[in-house]
C-alpha cells in the first residue's frame, strides 16, 4: 500500500510540477500527502466520490487542513469532510447522507456491544496511539439520529486531562462511523511529581475555596420567593493545586490577568396593554388605581436626570419610555435618552429603570463616544469601591446598611458588588453592583432588592452533611487542565483537583437544584422488579434500552395510569419534550392540541380510548379523527364522536385490531400504555 501511495503522490507531484513558478509547491507537496492519507484510514473511494475543495486555517495546534469530497452520484447527495492536521492527524470526519430521515424515534438493528466494537475499530484505524490513551469510555444510543455515541476521556497516566476529549457516531443500523471528533491538543508538558492525596484535596476546597449558606430568590408566577441554599462561595471557576493545595482560577493558571468588569443592567420585554373592554371586573379597577399612582413620564425624566451621578445633561433628549410589569411582579418605568448634537459626531444613550409605584432607581447604563479617548489607565478595585459606596451612602443609605462587598477570589478591576445581608447570611441575588469607567464616570448600576419574607435558618443541614453530600461520587477529581501561550497554543498541563459537578443545594434537603431553586429530576434508569412474565415485558425492557420509561422500579404494569404519566410518556415519544413543571407541561401539551384546558387532570385516570386520542392529536391526526362519516372502526364500543380515532388506530396496528371490542371506556394500564408506545415505534 505505501508503494502505490508513493507512485500516486509522485503523479501529483509531477502535475504541479509544471506550474508557474510562484506556485507554492512546499504547500501542494504536503496536500497531496494529506489527502492520500486521509483516503486511505477512511477508505474514501474514487469511484463513489469526488474531491471538491480545502482549506486552510492556524489553529492553536499548528495548521490544519480541510478536505471535502462529494458523492458522483446526485441522488445519494453525500458529502464527507475531513479535518485534518499537517501531522496526518486527524481530528474530525463527518460523513453527511443527506437522503437520510432524521428526528424520529427508531429501534437500532444492532446492539450498543456491537456499536462499541466498531467505534474502537474506526478510533484504532484513525489514531491507534490516542486509543491507548483514554479512559471513562460510554457508548450511549441516540434514538432521534438513529445512531450509538462512543466518548471517551483523554488521560495522561491515570488522571484526565480536561477538555480532551474524543467523540465517534455509528450508525445503528449499518454500524458505519458517520462523525469523528478528537479535541486533543498535541505536544503538551505535563507537571510532574506528588500530588496531595484525596483527603488533603478535600480539606483545601473547603479551606480555600468552599460553599456557603445562601438566601437565594427566585421568581414564581410574578412573585418572590426566598429559599435557603447552599451554593459555591465564589461565582469564578476555581481549583486546587494538586501539588500546593492552593486555590487558583484561569487568570493563575496562564499566567495573564483578568481585564475589565461586567455591567449589569435589565434586558426586560416591553408589554402593551389590551384596551378596556365595554365593563371594567373589578381586577381591571384596581388595575387602572394602581395605574393612576404610577410614575408619570415627566416624574421620571425628573428622577433620572437628578441622579448627577449618570451625568444626563440637556444635551440629552428622551427617546423612549415603557411601563413594564418584571419577573418580580413590579412594575418598572424605563426611560430612555439620546444625545443629541449636531455639531459633532458624537454618540451617546443614557438608560435608566424606576420602581413605577416608589420612584427608586433600581438601573443603569450609558455610554458616550467621547469617553473613549479618556485615560487608559484603569480604576483601581480600591478606587471603584470607594467611589461605589459613596454612591451607595448618597441615595441607598438604609439599604446600604444591610450590605457586604460580594466575595472574589481576585477582585475585578473598575467594578464593585454588593450582597444583601439577612440574618447573618448573604442573599445571593440581592444587592447593587456597580461598574465606573477610568475616568470615575457611572457607566452602569444596578440593584436588586426583593420584599418577600426570608425563612429561618434553624433546621438547615449544616456544613458537614452539605459537603459529604458534595464530593459524593468521586466530585472533586484530579485531572490536567491545559493552559495556552498569548499564541493560543497549548502549552502546559498542570494537575489540579476540580468540581465535576458545582451544585446547588437545599439547605435542609440537600437535593440538588434547578435554575428555578426546584429539585431536580433524578437522572436514573429503573430496574423493573415486577415485569417478569408479564406480557408487557419484552415492549418494557426495549423501550427502557431506548430511554422511554416510568422511573419507579416497580413498573406496576397491571396499575390503572394517571394521566400525568401518560401524557409524559407521549412527550418524550413524539416531541422529545421533557419538562418538571407540570404548569408548562401542561401549558405546552395544550400549546400543540393534544388536549385541551378543561380535560387537565394531572391525577385522573386515563381511559383507553382517551388514550388514543392523546397520541393521535399530538401526532397531527386529530383534526382528520373528528371528520364524521369517513371511517370504518372495527370496534363496536367506540362512540360515534371518538370513531375516526378507534378506526386510524387500528390502521397504525397501535391496538390489536382482530377483535371487535376495544374496551375503550376501561382504565388504561401502565403494561398497555407502553405496549402502545412500543407498536407506534414499530409500526
Amino acid at each position: 500500500m505505501k508503494k502505490i501511495l508513493s507512485l500516486m503522490l509522485v503523479a501529483i507531484l509531477s502535475v504541479c510540477s509544471v506550474a508557474p513558478i510562484y506556485a507554492d509547491e512546499t504547500k501542494s507537496e504536503i496536500v497531496a500527502e494529506l489527502i492520500l492519507s486521509a483516503k486511505e484510514k477512511l477508505k474514501i473511494n474514487d469511484d463513489e466520490f469526488v474531491f471538491s475543495e480545502y482549506y486552510q486555517s492556524e489553529s492553536k495546534a499548528g495548521n490544519r487542513y480541510t478536505l471535502n469530497w462529494e458523492s458522483k452520484d446526485k441522488t445519494k447527495s453525500s458529502s464527507i469532510n475531513v479535518e485534518i492536521g499537517e501531522n496526518k492527524t486527524i481530528y474530525r470526519y463527518n460523513f453527511n447522507d443527506h437522503t437520510k430521515e432524521y428526528g424520529k424515534i427508531k429501534f437500532p438493528v444492532h446492539t450498543d456491544t456491537q456499536a462499541l466494537s466498531a467505534a474502537k475499530e474506526f478510533f484504532r484505524t484513525i489514531d491507534s496511539e490516542k486509543l491507548g490513551q483514554v479512559i471513562d469510555e460510554k457508548i450511549t444510543y441516540e434514538s432521534y439520529e438513529n445512531a450509538y455515541v462512543y466518548t471517551a476521556q483523554r488521560a495522561h497516566g491515570t488522571m484526565p486531562v480536561f477538555g480532551n476529549r474524543i467523540s465517534i457516531q455509528i450508525d445503528a443500523d449499518s454500524l458505519k462511523p458517520t462523525y469523528y471528533y478528537a479535541n486533543w491538543d498535541e505536544n503538551l508538558t505535563f507537571s510532574e511529581g506528588e500530588i496531595i492525596s484525596s483527603e488533603q484535596a478535600v480539606n483545601a476546597y473547603k479551606e480555600k475555596i468552599g460553599y456557603e449558606l445562601f438566601y437565594q430568590v427566585v421568581s414564581e408566577d410574578y412573585k418572590d420567593i426566598v429559599r435557603l441554599v447552599y451554593r459555591p462561595k465564589y461565582d469564578e471557576t476555581l481549583y486546587i493545586d494538586a501539588s500546593s493545595g492552593e486555590a487558583l482560577n484561569f487568570e493563575q493558571l496562564y499566567g495573564e490577568e483578568s481585564a475589565g468588569g461586567s455591567s449589569n443592567m435589565y434586558g426586560k420585554a416591553e408589554a402593551t396593554a389590551d384596551s378596556a373592554a365595554a365593563r371594567l371586573s373589578d381586577e381591571e379597577l384596581a388595575m387602572l388605581d394602581e395605574i393612576s399612582k404610577m410614575l408619570s413620564k415627566e416624574k421620571a425624566e425628573s428622577t433620572a436626570r437628578s441622579v448627577s451621578e449618570f451625568d444626563i445633561s440637556s444635551s440629552y433628549t428622551v427617546s423612549g419610555y415603557n411601563i413594564h410589569k418584571d419577573s418580580h411582579g413590579k412594575y418598572t418605568g424605563r426611560i430612555s435618552f439620546d444625545l443629541k448634537n449636531d455639531k459633532s459626531d458624537k454618540y451617546g444613550y443614557r438608560n435608566v429603570l424606576i420602581d413605577a409605584k416608589t420612584g427608586e432607581v433600581i438601573s443603569f447604563s450609558g455610554y458616550e463616544s467621547s469617553d473613549e479617548n479618556d485615560s487608559d489607565s484603569a480604576l483601581s478595585n480600591e478606587q471603584a469601591s470607594a467611589l461605589a459606596e459613596k454612591f451607595l451612602k448618597k441615595y441607598y443609605a438604609d439599604k446600604f446598611l444591610k450590605m457586604q462587598k460580594k466575595n472574589t477570589f481576585k477582585s475585578q478591576d473598575s467594578g464593585a458588588n454588593y450582597q444583601r445581608i439577612e440574618n447573618g447570611i448573604r442573599v445571593y441575588n440581592n444587592g447593587a453592583s456597580i461598574y465606573a469607567d477610568n475616568s470615575k464616570k457611572i457607566r452602569s448600576f444596578s440593584l436588586n432588592w426583593t420584599d418577600a419574607q426570608f425563612p429561618n435558618a434553624a433546621d438547615v443541614s449544616g456544613n458537614e452533611k452539605m459537603y459529604e453530600k458534595l464530593f459524593s461520587n468521586n466530585n472533586l477529581r484530579a485531572g490536567y487542565l491545559i493552559a495556552y501561550d498569548n499564541d493560543g497554543k497549548a502549552k502546559t498541563a498542570k494537575a489540579v483537583y476540580k468540581l465535576e459537578e458545582n451544585p446547588v443545594l437545599d439547605a435542609k434537603t440537600l437535593q440538588k437544584l434547578n435554575w428555578q431553586l426546584k429539585p431536580e429530576a433524578e437522572e436514573k434508569k429503573p430496574s423493573y422488579t415486577d415485569i417478569s412474565g408479564h406480557y408487557a415485558e419484552d415492549a418494557a425492557k426495549k423501550l427502557l434500552a431506548m430511554d422511554i420509561y416510568y422511573p419507579e422500579n416497580e413498573l406496576r404494569p397491571n396499575d390503572a395510569v394517571t394521566q400525568k404519566d401518560y401524557l409524559k410518556l407521549v412527550a418524550t415519544v413524539v416531541f422529545r419534550y421533557e419538562q418538571d413543571d407540570e404548569k408548562a407541561f401542561y401549558n405546552y401539551l395544550v400549546h400543540r392540541g393534544v388536549l385541551t384546558k378543561e380535560e387537565i387532570n394531572a391525577e385522573g385516570l386515563v381511559t383507553r380510548i382517551d388514550a388514543i386520542r392523546y397520541l393521535l392529536n399530538a401526532l397531527g391526526y386529530g383534526e382528520f379523527a373528528k371528520i364524521p362519516g369517513i371511517f370504518n372502526c372495527p370496534f363496536n364500543d367506540v362512540t360515534e364522536e371518538n370513531k375516526g380515532y378507534g378506526a386510524i388506530a387500528a390502521g397504525l396496528k397501535l391496538v390489536n385490531s382482530e377483535t371487535d371490542t376495544f374496551y375503550s371506556a376501561t382504565n388504561l394500564k401502565r403494561g398497555d400504555s407502553l405496549i402502545i408506545m412500543y407498536n407506534y415505534l414499530t409500526r
